[in-house]
């Protein structure tokens, strides 16, 4: 997960909407088993409770967008071992 991050940092500090970033900290936080600071920290100094934010904001789209949940499931399978 750490390379995504890497890959989405944006290129300055607290900027919103990040379309791409949004979708990689959901799938971090689901699937790393990292805290949410520790994910901010990869994620270019977001706080704690910004990545719950973001992680419900993407939560809460994926309720409404059939498509965004659909996108999030297949990048999720390969991503999860059994």
């Amino acid at each position: 997960m750490v390379i995504v991050a890497q890959w989405v940092r944006p290129h300055q500090k607290g900027k919103k909407a990040n379309k791409a970033r949004d979708p990689a900290v959901y799938l971090s936080r689901d699937l790393s088993g990292k805290t949410c600071r520790e994910l901010g920290e990869h994620f270019g100094g977001i706080t704690g409770p910004g990545i719950t934010m973001k992680y419900n904001r993407v939560n809460n789209e994926m309720k409404q967008d059939r498509r965004l949940k659909g996108k999030l499931v297949r990048l999720k399978k390969p991503l999860v071992i059994i």
